[in-house]
């Protein structure tokens, strides 16, 4: 398959919304410690690295020689490489909760390095798992406005410049075009999970 019959950029204007829909999922999560908890956070996980893997190819295409000349290019670079790293770090703070989730069902046998009564101990890894999913939530809500940013900055810097032809058209018509259809902003909501800890 030729290189650009497959092309991130298509989808950036797409990306804004896919944000907002996992951040509002994850602000709204709510659960009950153990399998149901890993139920829903799992998928969260995946959903987050699917994101990242296609903000990683958006930033390898708009680095691409073909935009060399496109005006604000570093700018644009350093946001789709900011909008990698929030991505990724919101995928980090999931995986966390998950890694703290306690089992209920899993007996836990006192030692000298843990003498927490049962009780305690869940009610401590539920605050810190809150606190995780609140961080993840931060993370997706950065990644969201970097996200809106990236589309304007490339919108402007593509109808001021003339570049590579995709589809039988120039990519700045399509571009253009396509940018131009509004993206809903979504709208936030407090998380359910818990009070989280302040870091």
């Amino acid at each position: 398959m030729h290189l650009l019959d497959f092309d991130p950029i298509d989808h950036l204007w797409e990306l804004p919304a896919s944000f907002g829909q996992l951040y509002g999922d994850i602000v709204d999560l709510d659960y009950t410690l153990g399998t149901d908890a890993q139920l829903k956070i799992a998928p969260l996980i995946l959903r987050t690295h699917s994101l990242t893997a296609e903000t990683i190819s958006l930033l390898r295409s708009l680095d691409q020689d073909r935009f060399a000349e496109v005006p604000g290019r570093t700018t644009i670079l350093e946001a789709a490489s900011k909008l990698v790293g929030s991505t990724a770090r919101a995928s980090g703070e999931l995986a966390l909760a998950l890694s703290t989730n306690p089992y209920r069902d899993v007996p836990i046998l006192p030692s000298h390095l843990d003498v927490m009564p049962a009780e305690d101990r869940y009610s401590a890894e539920e605050y810190e798992m809150a606190g995780h999913q609140l961080e993840a939530a931060n993370h997706l809500e950065d990644s969201t406005d970097t996200c809106y940013e990236l589309v304007g900055i490339v919108s402007r810097a593509l109808r001021e410049h003339a570049v590579a032809t995709v589809a039988g058209r120039p990519l700045t018509e399509r571009l253009t075009k396509a940018s131009d259809t509004p993206v809903p902003v979504p709208v936030p909501a407090s998380p359910a999970a818990g009070t989280a800890r302040q870091r």
